[in-house]
């Protein structure tokens, strides 16, 4: 049982009263969160996809050809899992998050 205000205990409990955490997310209608967009996303963020300013042309790490839009790049991706695997491992290692 946790300690109430003013109470004091093993279990008293502080949170500080400013906390905010700022998430994006992609959700796609009839599939729920969307892991490709976001994969793209955070690759492009990291510089592991280069994506032109205009036109919306993208370079892929290790892929030879451009891809048009990011519904051709996430279905490059689908098509692709070790190389879908290859680019969040490196996005999760850049980030500085360990793969499970």
């Amino acid at each position: 049982m946790c300690a109430g205000k003013g109470q004091k205990g093993p279990y008293l409990l502080s949170i500080p009263k400013k906390t905010s955490v700022q998430v994006k997310s992609h959700i796609r209608y009839g599939y729920g969160l969307d892991e490709y967009s976001e994969l793209t996303e955070l690759a492009c963020d990291l510089a592991i996809f280069d994506k032109a300013e205009k036109g919306g042309m993208y370079t892929l790490k290790d892929v030879e050809k451009k891809i048009r839009g990011t519904e051709n790049v996430i279905e490059y991706l689908k098509a692709n899992p070790t190389y879908y695997e290859l680019i969040k491992n490196e996005v999760y290692e850049m980030s500085g998050v360990e793969c499970r």
